[in-house]
């Protein structure tokens, strides 16, 4: 049964995890940008151009929902993924490529993230960690799903760097070009999901050590 009164502190060391894994993840997104201003040009057919994308930046979001208040919930990760777009700008000397036209929609689907993580929060019985981080890396694998589906589609319908026929072709093509991407986020949900559910939800077992240290100081005042 679950107990909302109690809640799992965020520890020094669990901060600083998180925080590592922020830096992590801008990291990851900013460095083809930097590889690029350093004149190494990334061959687009080459698998290995798209390991980048291999990211906490989506996991962030799909935990948090499932883990954090709602209002930081939002913040971290949007506050994480505009900083990363900011380095992008800054790195390689092109703004442009950091805040574009539809750049709020990439942001509401990343809102879209963190409520998927709130609703998965609803299926959780045990509290487990294990159960809880079966059903974030559940969540996690929709999410990246329907991230690939909608951000694709957009570009399709609204032109990005590549501007694809607006044919059912064209869309095929839109997809088809975007499958690393996406195979390299979910490969990021099964890897990183459970990192994060360990440092903001570490399960039931610990909430119940919580519970039995605060009978104790009761029993003892």
């Amino acid at each position: 049964m679950k107990n909302e009164n109690i809640k799992i502190p965020l520890t020094a060391g669990r901060i600083i995890c998180l925080a590592a894994l922020v830096l992590f993840a801008l990291v990851a997104k900013v460095m083809p940008y930097a590889i690029y201003r350093m004149g190494w040009q990334l061959d687009p057919t080459d698998i290995g151009s798209y390991i980048w994308n291999f990211s906490p930046l989506m996991p962030l979001a799909i935990v948090a929902g499932a883990s954090l208040p709602r209002n930081l919930a939002i913040a971290l990760p949007l506050g994480t993924w505009f900083a990363g777009d900011l380095l992008i700008g800054i790195v390689s000397g092109h703004m442009e490529w950091a805040f574009y036209a539809h750049q709020p929609l990439v942001y509401g689907l990343v809102i879209g993230l963190v409520a998927l993580g709130l609703i998965g929060k609803k299926y959780i019985q045990s509290e487990t960690f294990s159960e809880r981080t079966l059903v974030n890396v559940s969540s996690g694998l929709i999410g990246a799903t329907l991230f690939f589906l909608v951000s694709n589609s957009l570009i399709w319908a609204l032109g990005d760097e590549m501007n694809y026929s607006k044919t059912l072709g064209g869309l095929v093509e839109c997809f088809m070009m975007a499958v690393p991407f996406y195979r390299a986020s979910l490969v990021s949900m099964v890897v990183f999901v459970p990192i994060f559910t360990a440092i903001l939800a570490p399960g039931r077992e610990l909430e119940m050590q919580k519970e039995a240290e605060l009978s104790r100081q009761l029993a003892d005042s």
